[in-house]
C-alpha cells in the first residue's frame, strides 16, 4: 500500500475502534474482548501478546483478551506461559481441546493451563466452545466432571 504496512495499518484502525466503542459507551460494565484466532482463521490477531498491546494501546480495562485454549494449542507455544504473561488482560476464556472437541478427547493439558490461571487470581468466566461427540446427555457431563478434576488439580 502507498499509505503503509497492512499489519500497521489494521493496527491503527483496530486501535482507533477499540477506543472509539469504549468513547461511545460510557459508563457500561461490558468488556469488549479481542480473540486472538489461528494462522488458518487470520493472518492477523494470532497470539495473546499481540492481544495483550492492542488491549493496552486500547486504553481501557474495558477492552480484555479472550483466550482460546483451542486456537491457543496451535499458536501459542505454551499455554501456561502465553496465560501467565498475559493474564492481567484476560477477562474470559473458550475452552476446546486440540481437536476443538469437548475437553478430554484431544491432549490438550487443561491441568497446566488452569494452573496458571489459578496462580494468576482469574476468576471470570468459562465457556464451551467445541464440538460434542456422541449423545450430549453423557458426553457434556462427563467433561464437566474432566474439567472440574483438571481445575481441582491445578492447585
Amino acid at each position: 500500500s502507498p499509505i503503509g504496512d497492512p499489519a500497521a495499518l489494521a493496527t491503527q484502525l483496530t486501535i482507533h475502534t477499540l477506543r472509539e466503542a469504549v468513547r461511545q459507551t460510557p459508563g457500561l460494565a461490558a468488556k469488549i474482548l479481542l480473540e486472538p484466532l489461528n494462522r488458518y482463521e487470520t493472518p492477523y490477531l494470532k497470539t495473546l501478546a499481540h492481544a495483550a498491546t492492542l488491549c493496552s494501546a486500547a486504553e481501557s480495562p474495558r477492552v480484555c483478551i479472550m483466550a482460546d485454549l483451542f486456537h491457543m494449542s496451535i499458536e501459542e507455544a505454551s499455554l501456561p506461559s502465553a496465560l501467565t504473561a498475559n493474564s492481567v488482560q484476560i477477562g474470559h476464556v473458550h475452552v476446546a481441546d486440540s481437536n476443538r472437541l469437548l475437553p478430554g478427547h484431544g491432549h490438550t493439558d487443561f491441568v497446566a493451563a488452569f494452573r496458571a490461571l489459578r496462580a494468576a487470581g482469574y476468576s471470570g468466566w468459562f465457556a464451551l466452545e467445541c464440538g460434542v461427540p456422541g449423545d450430549p446427555l453423557h458426553t457434556l457431563p462427563a467433561s464437566v466432571r474432566y474439567l472440574r478434576q483438571c481445575w481441582d488439580e491445578a492447585v
